[in-house]
Order: C-alpha cells, then sequence, then structure tokens
C-alpha cells in the first residue's frame, strides 16, 4: 500500500512538473500576446483587431491561405489513397522498399524542396527551362506554391491511409471479392468508406501545415506576390513600428483560432476512425495481382518518385 501511494504521489508530481512547464511555455506566451493586442495602452481596444479586419490585404492573405490550404489538402490526398492502396492490397514488387521511400519527404523541411524546386522550374534560370530553351515551368504561381507543399504533405495523408489499411479487417473485401465483386468496385464500396474518417483526418492535419507553413510561402509565394497570412504577419511584424507588431499578433490571433478549430475537427474525426477502422484480429489481406499492369505501375510509381522526392 505504502508503495502504491509513494507511486501515485510520484505520478501526480510529474504531471504538476509538466503542466507547470507546458503553461509557462505556451499558455503565457500566448496570453501575453493577447493582452498586448487588446491592452495596447494598459486600456482595453479594439482599434488592431479592427485594423487588420478591415485591411483589404488581411482579406487577401486569408483568401489565399483557405485556397492554398484546401488545394493542397485535396492533391495530397489525391497522391496518398491509390498509393497507400497499391502498397497495401496488390502483389506490387518493392512494395516494401517504396512504402518506405515515399514515406522519405515526411523527415524533411517543406522549404528545402522549395529550394529545389526554384533551381529546376525558375522562370529564367531554371535547370528545366533552360534544358527545353524557354519558359516551360514557372515555379512562382499558385500551381508551383501548391505543388511544392503537395509533395512533402502527403505523407501525412499516406501515413494515416497506410495504418488503417493494415488495422482494417479484411474479411469484408474478401467477402466481396468472392461474391464477385471487382477490385475497383470492392476499393469503393468497402475500403473506401472504411478509411474515409482517417482519410479526412488526414486531410485536415495537412490543411493545417500548409495554412501554419512559412518557409515555402516566402520563398515561393512572396517573389510571384502571393501573400498568405503566415508571410502578411512577418509584413507586419517588419514594419519596425509597435502597431505593425500589435498588428502582426492579431492577425496570429486570427490564424491561432483558425488552427484550433481544425485541430477541433481532426480530434472528432479522429475518435469516428478509431470507431471505424479497429476490430480485432484481422487476417492478412489476399493481395490483387495486378497482371499485366505490375510492370506499367512500377515504372510509374518510380517516375512519380523520383518527380516528388530524387
Amino acid at each position: 500500500m505504502k508503495a502504491f501511494f509513494n507511486r501515485l504521489f510520484s505520478q501526480q508530481v510529474v504531471l504538476g512538473l509538466a503542466l507547470l512547464v507546458l503553461l509557462s511555455v505556451c499558455v503565457y506566451p500566448f496570453l501575453n500576446l493577447f493582452h498586448k493586442i487588446l491592452f495596447p495602452d494598459g486600456a482595453f481596444s479594439l482599434e488592431y483587431l479592427t485594423a487588420v479586419l478591415q485591411s483589404s490585404t488581411t482579406a487577401r492573405a486569408t483568401r489565399n491561405t483557405i485556397l492554398v490550404a484546401l488545394a493542397v489538402s485535396l492533391l495530397s490526398i489525391l497522391i496518398a489513397l491509390p498509393l497507400g492502396w497499391l502498397l497495401t492490397r496488390t502483389n506490387l514488387p518493392l512494395a516494401s522498399k517504396f512504402r518506405s521511400w515515399f514515406c522519405l519527404p515526411y523527415a524533411i523541411p517543406p522549404y528545402i524542396g522549395a529550394i529545389a524546386w526554384i533551381y529546376l522550374a525558375n522562370p529564367t534560370t531554371g535547370m528545366v527551362n533552360q534544358v527545353f530553351g524557354f519558359s516551360m515551368i514557372n515555379v512562382y504561381t499558385y500551381g508551383g506554391l501548391i505543388w511544392v507543399e503537395a509533395t512533402f504533405l502527403y505523407t501525412f495523408v499516406l501515413l494515416t491511409v497506410l495504418a488503417s489499411l493494415d488495422r482494417m479487417d479484411s474479411s469484408l473485401e474478401e467477402a466481396a471479392r468472392l461474391s464477385g465483386a471487382s477490385p475497383l468496385r470492392v476499393f469503393f464500396d468497402i475500403t473506401l468508406p472504411l478509411i474515409k474518417a482517417p482519410l479526412l483526418s488526414g486531410g485536415v492535419l495537412v490543411a493545417l501545415a500548409s495554412a501554419a507553413s512559412f518557409g515555402v510561402p516566402a520563398l515561393i509565394g512572396s517573389p510571384a506576390r502571393i501573400y498568405l497570412m503566415t508571410t502578411q504577419i512577418y509584413t507586419y511584424q517588419k514594419m519596425g513600428s509597435m502597431s505593425g507588431i500589435y498588428k502582426a499578433g492579431a492577425l496570429s490571433l486570427f490564424l491561432l483560432i483558425m488552427a484550433a478549430g481544425l485541430l477541433v475537427l481532426n480530434q472528432l474525426l479522429t475518435r469516428k476512425a478509431q470507431f471505424q477502422t479497429v476490430s480485432g484480429k484481422t487476417s492478412r489481406p489476399s493481395l490483387i495481382d495486378l497482371g499485366v499492369w505490375k510492370k506499367p505501375v512500377l515504372l510509374f510509381l518510380s517516375l512519380l518518385l523520383f518527380v516528388l522526392f530524387v
């Protein structure tokens, strides 16, 4: 009994210390930021919040942030969903190797990819454009910004899809195939509905990471005058005045509210995903034979890996 109370007391001490660190590192800076924005001169004022809300540049940055975040999330899903299915449900050669290779961008900051794509697709000095002798690709566009973000952030969706497919009960898919359903129909009628919640959860995480990203929008968006909320915050801060700093803080507050909303949505989707996909012990799913499509799919995935990462 004494050992139990000692262990319980030690757990409470560790929890209390962790909570103290959390309050000092996270909560206090946020409260200090709110106080500076709402009480700039010691008296309550909505001056800077109103100024930011009425600014056309803030409206444009917010619109661009929502557009880019949704587009990056959609493109990431379009890349990760078929890729996850091919790696877990087919007899693709080197599937385990491809699984590791396609997850490598998860460990690399996206701004490194932005630098690489600037070297490749700069409209005047890019290596690709020099090879073809004309401006074939211009990375300084909405499309370039979305593409560079998605080529690294799609791993959030891919890891979620792979985990869901690995632990999903494959007996439903087996029963559908034994009943004569084609692999495509099994995917849309059985597999996709079961992983829909974790798939959407991964998409929300990608949207959150894209909205909070600064390196890629600064390197690719700013030269094209495509400002997101993060780069607009930096622009306000560069004004060098207290007014600019307060405006940057006010816009940061709106970005924080947007991120908190996405996190709440992700938590709701995650709970739903756990209910849908976990079903106890599962047998190893029988792999779909790609047949004559094996070599073309292998070649396509090798080319995709080269374009996305190499």
